[in-house]
């Protein structure tokens, strides 16, 4: 029987929260429920949007990314291969991992260095560590390296690198704390970005119930928060249009087979900005087997309304924000009235190499509730074709009544699909077309993405 690649890799794709331990590159897809890292989002009409971004420089980029991107890619696939990664065992055809997930315990014995000492299990950075550190400490590398072109005449190519460093510290039997910084080359501007700091206390063992406090992924959509965690190329258009950070507190409780999670955070965006009234809400959590889940959130909080003045829609951006969109909210609006938000997804695997997703979400906002921000659908499907091979396709869609999240007042829909090629355990190639529906104009697109996880 073929173990489809998807069990085996760090290209997963589930309902996540970053209150447990990093995932490992050769967990299941369903052995943990965690996205802890994450992009760091700029904006790309060129306006800084994150406080926690650390500006590192600013230079022109155009072909010397694609040399610097390749370089680095080509390192970590030596640093893979003379390590032992390529080489055949028997871990790699056995029978994948399929234990529902449970969130982390502190409590727990296990280690980046236990998994990583089993016969033919992948290369990971804490194995370089001394052991009596990798008994409580975790280390991970992740990178993401892509090329775009499209049929925009004005700037056609658009190029990415995203390189991020994690740790996760057992501070005692009852707490972790984690940490990973981003280092980004958006297309010319370069910067380190502090994607997640935070720290999760066991408050009680027998109920597993957890705190989490700091700044951490919201995980709410099918979407994880990293490229090198998702199934496809470019992000969809309902990436940009939900919360993908938190800066706040969440508690997590599980129940039978729901987590039900409770949350404070400062606002919507995920920014650490402290001037207005806090958001709250609750994501819950449904998995009654390793091959179905679900996710409900709702959101309420300050809401948003148009800037004064602006009275002339970004057609350009409104074209463009949906290759351009993979950090996030960047929403074109001031804050004003309430918002009431709403996410809706499941995803299904009806056998080992197929994964089904769908999702729906809703914004509310302004004085009253009868205002429509704005809402959306997305339908996706992955198919491993062996154990390296695989296909995907997706299809988005968003009614953005307010222009607040492509920039134009217009009901938006692309539709993608591509191949992804696993050279080797960790290190995954992907090629994407993708056209995108628009009031400002069709675009078309092609994208090549290079992602490692180690």
């Amino acid at each position: 029987m073929r173990h489809p690649r998807r069990y085996r890799t760090a290209i997963r794709y589930s309902l996540t929260h970053p209150d447990i331990e990093p995932i490992r590159s050769e967990q299941s897809m369903f052995s943990a429920l965690s996205c802890w890292n994450g992009t760091g989002p700029i904006d790309t009409r060129g306006r800084q949007r994150r406080a926690l971004a650390l500006p590192i420089a600013a230079k022109p980029m155009k072909t010397v990314f694609h040399l610097r991107a390749l370089a680095v890619g080509l390192i970590f696939a030596a640093v893979a291969i003379f390590t032992g990664e390529v080489k055949a065992s028997a871990a790699a055809t056995s029978a994948p991992d399929n234990s529902v997930s449970t969130p982390y315990s502190p409590s727990q014995s296990g280690s980046a260095t236990d998994t990583s000492a089993q016969p033919g299990a992948p290369f990971q950075i804490e194995q370089l560590l001394p052991p009596s550190i990798a008994e409580s400490t975790n280390v991970n590398a992740w990178g993401w390296f892509s090329y775009l072109h499209d049929s925009n005449s004005d700037e056609s190519s658009y190029g990415i690198a995203d390189v991020a460093l994690g740790l996760t510290q057992r501070l005692g039997t009852r707490a972790t704390a984690v940490a990973d910084i981003h280092f980004i080359d958006d297309n010319g501007p370069t910067r380190g970005f502090l994607e997640q700091a935070f720290v999760t206390v066991e408050l009680s063992e027998n109920a597993e119930t957890l705190l989490t406090v700091g700044k951490f992924n919201a995980s709410f959509g099918v979407e994880p928060r990293n490229e090198w965690d998702r199934l496809s190329g470019t992000s969809s258009l309902l990436f940009g249009a939900q919360p993908q950070d938190l800066v706040g507190v969440m508690l997590t409780q599980p129940v039978g087979d729901f987590k039900i999670r409770p949350f404070v955070a400062t606002q919507f965006q995920g920014h650490a900005v402290f001037d207005g009234a806090p958001s709250g809400g609750l994501l819950v959590q449904y998995q009654p087997s390793d091959t179905l889940r679900a996710s409900f959130t709702n959101w309420i909080g300050p809401g948003f309304a148009e800037p004064e003045g602006d009275d002339d829609d970004d057609d350009d951006y409104a074209a463009e924000a949906a290759t351009d969109n993979w950090q996030g909210p960047d929403l074109d609006a001031v804050r004003s009235g309430v918002l009431y938000f709403a996410d809706a997804n499941v995803q299904w695997n009806p056998r080992p190499d197929l994964t089904l997703a769908a999702e729906a979400l809703v914004a509310i906002t302004g004085d009253s509730l009868n205002q429509l921000g704005w809402n959306g659908f997305l339908l996706l499907a992955n198919y491993d074709l062996t154990d390296r091979w695989r296909v995907f396709g997706r299809w988005s869609l968003i009614n953005d009544a307010q222009g607040f999240v492509t920039g134009e007042d217009q009901t938006q829909q692309e539709v993608s699909g591509g191949v992804g090629y696993q050279i080797i355990s960790g290190l995954e190639l992907r090629g994407e077309y993708r056209h995108d529906f628009a009031r400002s104009g069709d675009l078309d697109s092609i994208s090549a993405h290079l992602t490692f996880s180690y």
